[in-house]
């Protein structure tokens, strides 16, 4: 009596067999023959790095212009370091970019940043209006 342990639909051949009330194992299905690496391609993996930066969506860095950092220290100023508040007055400015502006002012102008912070000005609707108005006309004329 022979009864194969493996599936039939598998078309490998058996590698157990029980034989006699017996396990066989057939040594000569259990190497694998190496097929033939001719038509494979070689590849290198160093032709194009990838970064984390890669697939990111970067907005290059400019100067910001005069009046769009006058509006920063006085929306500073008003929000303190709330960064998502302060791009309510800078909206062609991401939070990202705000974020960055105060770390660069830190390390070049620490004093400006402590005015600002120190000044404590409380929010007035108007301010707003007039400081979004003057960025969104500066934004038109340019």
């Amino acid at each position: 009596m022979s009864v194969s342990l493996q599936n039939k639909e598998q078309e490998s051949p058996d590698i157990l067999t029980i034989r006699e009330n017996k396990i066989v194992i057939d040594h000569s299905a259990t190497f694998t023959v190496k097929e033939n690496t001719e038509n494979f391609q070689v590849t290198n993996d160093t032709d194009k790095i990838i970064t984390s930066l890669t697939y990111s969506k970067r907005v290059p860095a400019g100067r910001w212009p005069k009046n769009e950092s006058d509006t920063f220290f006085d929306a500073l100023s008003i929000c303190g370091t709330d960064f998502t508040m302060i791009n309510r007055f800078l909206p062609s400015k991401t939070r990202k970019q705000i974020k960055n502006k105060f770390l660069n002012e830190e390390k070049k102008n620490p004093h400006k940043i402590a005015a600002a912070l120190n000044k404590h000005s409380t929010y007035n609707p108007n301010d707003f209006k007039r400081l979004s108005k003057f960025n969104i006309e500066d934004k038109e004329n340019s």
